[in-house]
């Protein structure tokens, strides 16, 4: 990861290449958003950029009403955040809402399962436990646990003691014929909708090399 140029591209929603420890290079880009049985694209969002705490900060605003995307990058890691700001409002009670992400993956690596080492052959569901990418030539992509947590809860250096972070679903499919992995970050309306929620709500995936 190129902390001094994100790389992150934007035109419907986002994409970017991500270099592993050699030459390979693993392609990203954002899929749909799905609410129940309804699907929506990622619109053209608004792209912001900046430096904080000797970090590089890209933002996407807007890529659907009320929700950004915001990614971080240091030396070996990319945090993703997705910030909703308030109550979708075409999520109905007993529905889900999934983020999916796409990957590109280098021919021939596989997809494992951090809980149990395993390999991910067909369509699996986990939480609280990450999965990583392994190439031919052993090198290794991790996608931490997905972690939700609203506004009330304001120091994340405590999140894995506090019981305001909460583990949320991952929905893993892989393709290996074309060499691709589609990842859906899934979240209930039932925590959406409560009323102790305090908007905004974050997602926080990270990638690590």
């Amino acid at each position: 990861i190129n902390s001094e140029d994100s790389g992150i591209k934007s035109w419907e929603g986002y994409n970017f290449e991500m270099g592993l420890d050699g030459a390979e290079v693993m392609h990203v880009s954002s899929g749909v958003v799905t609410m129940g049985d309804k699907t929506y694209q990622l619109r053209v969002p608004k792209f912001n950029k900046y430096d904080k705490d000797k970090k590089n900060v890209t933002e996407f605003q807007e890529v659907l009403e009320n929700i950004d995307v915001k990614f971080t990058d240091s030396s070996i890691y990319r945090s993703k955040e997705i910030i909703i700001k308030q109550l979708p409002k075409d999520l109905k009670k007993g529905e889900q809402m999934v983020f999916w992400e796409n990957y590109q993956l280098p021919e021939g690596a596989k997809v494992y399962s951090g809980k149990d080492e395993k390999l991910i052959s067909k369509e699996t569901e986990l939480k609280g436990s990450y999965i990583y990418i392994e190439t031919l030539k052993k090198e290794k992509f991790f996608i931490t646990g997905a972690l939700a947590y609203d506004a009330s809860a304001s120091d994340p250096t405590l999140r894995e003691l506090n019981s305001l972070y909460i583990p949320i679903t991952e929905i893993i499919k892989v393709n290996y014929a074309d060499n691709t992995l589609s990842v859906g970050i899934k979240i209930d309306a039932s925590y959406l909708k409560s009323k102790e929620r305090v908007y905004p709500v974050t997602i926080d995936p990270m990638y690590t090399v």
